[in-house]
C-alpha cells in the first residue's frame, strides 16, 4: 500500500510539473522581434506606411509610427500600461501624420494584449478599439 501511495504522489507531482511548464510557455512574450502593424481600430494602415513595435525585455518600447520615429515604458502583467509617448517631429504627409495620431492615441490607450490564433498580437483598449501586429 506504500509503494501504491509514492507512485501515485510521483505521479501527481509530475503532472504539477507539467502544468506549470504549460502554463510558462504559454505566457505572452512581446519581446522577440519586431512587429509590424497592419491595422488600426479596422481601417487598416496606409499604403507602402510601416508602423513597428519593439518590445524591449527592460520595458521600453519603441519603433516607427508611420513617418516618426516613438519610444515609450510599458509594462504587462495583468493589464498592459504604455508610458507617455515621445516623438520626433519630421514633416509627413497629412495622410501620415493622421495615421500616427490614430496609432499614438490608440497605443496610449492600450490596456491589454493577445494572441490571436494565427499569432498576431492584438492591443487592446477599454472601449473596444484594436492595433492588430504581426512579426518580421
Amino acid at each position: 500500500m506504500q509503494r501504491y501511495a509514492q507512485l501515485l504522489c510521483l505521479l501527481m507531482l509530475g503532472l504539477l510539473n507539467a502544468c506549470s511548464s504549460a502554463s510558462q510557455s504559454t505566457a505572452l512574450d512581446l519581446t522577440k522581434g519586431e512587429w509590424v502593424v497592419e491595422d488600426i481600430a479596422g481601417g487598416g494602415i496606409v499604403d507602402s506606411s510601416r508602423i513597428t513595435l519593439n518590445f524591449a525585455p527592460d520595458g521600453r518600447l519603441s519603433g516607427r509610427a508611420g513617418c516618426n520615429q516613438y519610444s515609450t515604458k510599458y509594462s504587462l502583467s495583468s493589464k498592459l500600461n504604455i508610458g507617455n509617448i515621445a516623438m520626433t517631429k519630421m514633416a509627413c504627409a497629412p495622410a501620415l501624420l493622421d495615421q500616427e495620431y490614430r496609432f499614438t492615441q490608440l497605443l496610449a490607450a492600450a490596456t491589454s494584449a493577445t494572441l490571436d490564433t494565427q499569432g498576431a498580437l492584438i492591443l487592446h483598449s477599454s472601449d473596444g478599439k484594436t492595433i492588430t501586429a504581426r512579426q518580421q
